[in-house]
């Protein structure tokens, strides 16, 4: 949840329409790109986020049948063979949370090396407001 939280932040801070002249005195640039990093890092931050918030709803029987995956599935350290329609809610496999989504199983990596990733990119949102003085 802190990630998806973090990236809608992102999103607001980027445009400050509403805000000129703190616009005039912010790095812009620097916060642009930080959202095309963030993207980069975590593209199904928006997915996951509803999996978890929802979770409970993905057990009625008709969020189980939108959200089951069908055919072949190979899912590392968990799952590897034909289903004709199932869900895998909410698991972790190894350093791996995920869960089926809107017919696909989605993942996302709990590790050190995502959470540097975060931690990099707000520490490069913090200085693109570094020009700011109060």
């Amino acid at each position: 949840m802190t990630i998806f939280h973090f990236g809608k932040v992102l999103k607001l801070v980027r445009s400050l329409k509403t805000a000129p002249v703190l616009r005039s005195k912010i790095r812009i640039d620097t916060l642009r790109q930080c959202g095309k990093d963030f993207e980069t890092a975590f593209p199904l931050y928006q997915q996951i986020r509803d999996a978890i918030a929802h979770a409970g709803e993905f057990l009625q029987a008709e969020q189980l049948k939108r959200h089951a995956i069908k055919g072949e599935i190979i899912i590392d350290g968990l799952y590897e063979g034909y289903v004709g329609q199932g869900n895998f809610i909410s698991n972790l496999s190894g350093r791996k949370f995920g869960t089926t989504f809107e017919g696909a199983y989605i993942t996302y990596s709990v590790s050190e090396e995502t959470h540097s990733e975060l931690v990099a990119i707000k520490d490069r949102v913090y200085e693109a407001y570094a020009p700011i003085t109060i």
